[in-house]
C-alpha cells in the first residue's frame, strides 16, 4: 500500500520507538525503508532495533539528508511515499488518514504536536479545516509542515521535483516551496498526526544556521523569479515586434 523512508543517524532509542509506533498502524506498511549512514556505529545499532527483520536496512556512503531522501523513494516498491524523521512518533491513524487523502491529491502533509524538552498542544498551523495549501504558507515559516515526518508524496511527484541535493539545510522548505511554484496539488489535514521531538540536537533549534539557509532559499528564488520576469518580457517585446513587422510586410503587399 505505501513505503515508509526514514533517513537515519543511528539513534537507537529514538528509532525503535518510531519503529515501534509505524508497525502498530491501523493501514500498515507494505515496506519500510531504513536508510543507515554506512559506519560502524549505524552497523551496530541495526542489530538491536526493534522489528528489525521488518525493515529493510540500506547503509549509505558519504549521502545528506536530501540525498537520502532522493535514494529512499528510487529504492521504494510502492506509489506512496511517506517519509519520516527518525526521532519523531506517529499517530496510530497516521498513515489511514494520509492514504485516503493521496488517493486524491499528489501530495500531503498534515498538522503536528511537539513533546520532550518542549511539550506543546497543537497549534494548528496551517488552520481547522482540511484544505489545498497556498503559497501564501511559506511565510510561516521553515518547520510550518512539522519537518520531514509530515512529508507524503507520491513516488511520481518525488521523481519529478526530488529533494535538492546541494542542501544541507532547509531542504525540506526549499522543496515545499518547489512544489508550490509548480501548482502541485498539496492536501492539508488539520489532525497532529505525529508527535515531532523537540531536543537540543533539532535543525530548528540551531536558529542561526536555519536563518541563513532560509534567506539563501529566498534569495535564489528571487534571483530565479527576476530571470524569468526578464526573461518573459524580452520574448514578450520580441513577440510585438514580430507581429508588427508580419502586419507592415502584409499591408505593403496589399
Amino acid at each position: 500500500m505505501y513505503s515508509v523512508i526514514i533517513p537515519s543517524i543511528g539513534r537507537l532509542a529514538f528509532l525503535n520507538e518510531l519503529l515501534n509506533s509505524i508497525f502498530i498502524q491501523s493501514l500498515k506498511p507494505k515496506e519500510v525503508l531504513l536508510l543507515l549512514e554506512d559506519n560502524l556505529h549505524c552497523r551496530e545499532i541495526s542489530k538491536k532495533l526493534h522489528k528489525a527483520e521488518k525493515c529493510k536496512i540500506v547503509y549509505c556512503k558519504n549521502l545528506n539528508l536530501a540525498q537520502m531522501r532522493n535514494y529512499g523513494a528510487s529504492l521504494a516498491n510502492s506509489d506512496f511515499l511517506l517519509y519520516s524523521d527518525d526521532d519523531d512518533i506517529w499517530n496510530i491513524d497516521k498513515a489511514k488518514y494520509v492514504i485516503e487523502s493521496l488517493k486524491n491529491s499528489q501530495v500531503v502533509t498534515h498538522d503536528f504536536t511537539k513533546f520532550g524538552s518542549n511539550t506543546q498542544k497543537q497549534r494548528y498551523l496551517l488552520g481547522r479545516f482540511k484544505k489545498k495549501v497556498s503559497l501564501s504558507s511559506l511565510i510561516q515559516g521553515t518547520n510550518i509542515y512539522g519537518g520531514g515526518s509530515s512529508i507524503c508524496v507520491r513516488k511520481n511527484i518525488l521523481s519529478s521535483i526530488p529533494f535538492n541535493k546541494d542542501l544541507n539545510y532547509c531542504e525540506d522548505y526549499e522543496w515545499w516551496t518547489r512544489l508550490l511554484i509548480a501548482d502541485v496539488k498539496i492536501e492539508y489535514i488539520p489532525k497532529p498526526l505525529v508527535k515531532y521531538r523537540t531536543h537540543n540536537k533539532n535543525m530548528t533549534s540551531r536558529i542561526f544556521i536555519t536563518s541563513n539557509f532560509k534567506l539563501m532559499v529566498i534569495l535564489k528564488l528571487f534571483q530565479k523569479g527576476v530571470i524569468l520576469l526578464i526573461g518573459s518580457s524580452v520574448f514578450f517585446i520580441k513577440t510585438l515586434i514580430s507581429l508588427a513587422i508580419n502586419i507592415l510586410f502584409l499591408n505593403f503587399k496589399k
